[in-house]
């Protein structure tokens, strides 16, 4: 009998199963009274085993026993892309025929108001993360915009991101000429980043400069999302958990509330009756959502724009769950299995996070992207409690509603899963649901933004 211990030790599948088993333990476990992590514990678990695996990893030598596990682990980050695009497509279509319930009447009454949370979390974001490329030592704009879209959770902003940041590149290199010496400066600090070139000797900038300037630019936002994008999670998650305890809000009283607010006649009630899980309109709404998705809206100068899969998922669900039936397919489905796939997918996502970054974060907490990571957590803390001040002291939103507006104004699904872990009940969704849409939107515009300025 064969048996390869680090090509099980190295499987995305096993280090899953191992870590949404523990995950979910140490989550269950209180502290401190009555607090406990919930949902997040895959999160701190996948943590240091991530880190693990990956020094393990990394020590293996070529030709050595597991090299080949070894490698594949290294080049996927853990898990790969594609299996965690999976589970969080699942986790957004059982979160949106949730949400779709009350989502008309929540519009219908405060509408306005979460539109003006989503633009005002994002650019309150961008203003902080363009700051720190003032403040922190060796930064730029490029590095900036993928703190941004870490720290607030964005994976489609981080694709704007990137595509901005290379036509921004590729611009400055068409009309370096014409460009101030500043602007120079910094294109050829993205070739050169010892600082010995200047205009007067760096001679053509030709195909090879260009290419260079590119990959480094790209390589600046990759590496501050990569930092940003788990201790941003990170600062939703624990924010959703302490909020109520600091800001001392009674929750059920504010779950009664809600709930009186948005009771409906016995007629609307009877409309709204579940039907038993269907499979085929649940792999309806999934695979029409992911088309939705793909398709790209050409916003003029700010280029093109799409919903990324998570967005189209979201916004089809909410749209075929507030619509009940088409044709043969029903999406008012039992909200206890919805629920059930619900939960399932974000401690399988949230520990698959955890195993992916687990590097990086330990790397940040005692090396060199320290800077990064407390920006990170400052960012998205500051956009938390502008959010929150807002929502809470301006608008009087219901705290139901605005946990899940907070976590759609910061574009995280896992914030969300906290949020509703903490209240036991599905309805933060729906402020999710109002709000995730402006400040996607938002997220885009704003990031454009910050290459200009």
């Amino acid at each position: 009998m064969k048996f390869d211990g680090y090509a099980i030790l190295l499987n995305p599948f096993f280090l899953t199963f191992v870590t949404l088993f523990l995950g979910v333990w140490f989550g269950e476990w209180k502290r401190m009274g009555k607090m406990k992590f919930g949902v997040g514990g895959p999160l701190f678990i996948g943590i240091p085993l991530g880190w693990l695996c990956h020094r393990v990893a990394s020590s293996i030598p070529e030709g050595g026993s597991g090299y080949k596990a070894a490698q594949s682990f290294l080049s996927s980050g853990a898990v790969p892309s594609d299996m965690r695009n999976l589970v969080l497509i699942l986790f957004v279509a059982a979160i949106g025929l949730l949400a779709s319930r009350d989502l008309k009447l929540v519009l219908k009454k405060y509408g306005v108001q979460f539109v003006v949370l989503g633009v005002v979390i994002t650019i309150a974001g961008a203003g902080l993360s363009y700051l720190s490329a003032f403040v922190m030592p060796g930064s730029n704009v490029f590095e900036a915009s993928g703190i941004y879209t870490g720290a607030l959770t964005s994976s489609p902003g981080l694709g704007m991101a990137m595509e901005s940041s290379e036509k921004q590149v590729l611009a400055m290199a068409g009309n370096f000429d014409s460009l101030n010496d500043a602007q120079k400066a910094r294109f050829l600090r993205l070739y050169d980043p010892s600082g010995t070139l200047t205009s007067d000797n760096a001679g053509a900038i030709d195909k090879d400069k260009t290419d260079q300037a590119v990959k480094t630019a790209t390589g600046h936002v990759g590496t501050g999302y990569a930092v940003s994008y788990p201790f941003g999670m990170l600062a939703v998650i624990l924010a959703m958990l302490l909020i109520p305890k600091l800001c001392r809000i009674d929750v059920q009283a504010e779950l009664e509330a809600y709930r009186r607010e948005l009771a409906r006649p016995d007629g609307e009630k009877e409309a709204l009756i579940s039907v038993p899980f269907e499979l085929k309109s649940f792999a309806l709404v999934c695979t029409v959502g992911y088309l939705a998705g793909m398709v790209e809206i050409y916003l003029g100068p700010l280029g093109y724009f799409s919903l990324g899969s998570i967005g189209g998922v979201l916004l089809v669900s909410i749209g075929l769950g507030s619509a009940g039936k088409l044709g043969p397919f029903h999406f008012r489905m039992d909200s206890k299995v919805l629920g059930a796939i619900r939960d399932l997918t974000l401690a399988c996502y949230i520990g698959m996070i955890g195993l992916s970054y687990g590097y990086q974060v330990v790397d940040a907490l005692v090396g060199s992207g320290l800077y990064l990571a407390a920006a990170s957590l400052i960012i998205a803390f500051l956009c938390i409690a502008i959010g929150y001040l807002l929502g809470r002291r301006v608008f009087k939103l219901n705290w139901i509603l605005l946990s899940g507006a907070i976590c759609g104004g910061m574009t995280s699904t896992p914030g969300l899963g906290m949020a509703i872990d903490t209240l036991e009940c599905d309805d933060p969704a729906t402020g999710y649901a109002a709000t995730y849409p402006s400040a996607l939107i938002g997220m885009v515009l704003f990031t454009n933004i910050m290459y200009n300025l």
